[in-house]
């Protein structure tokens, strides 16, 4: 949902989701 760019520290708690999503 959140798009690769957006910083890893703004979304603290979706960073395993971050990583998975990227």
């Amino acid at each position: 949902n959140l798009p690769k760019k957006l910083p890893v520290i703004q979304s603290q708690p979706t960073k395993r989701i971050y990583r998975t999503n990227y």
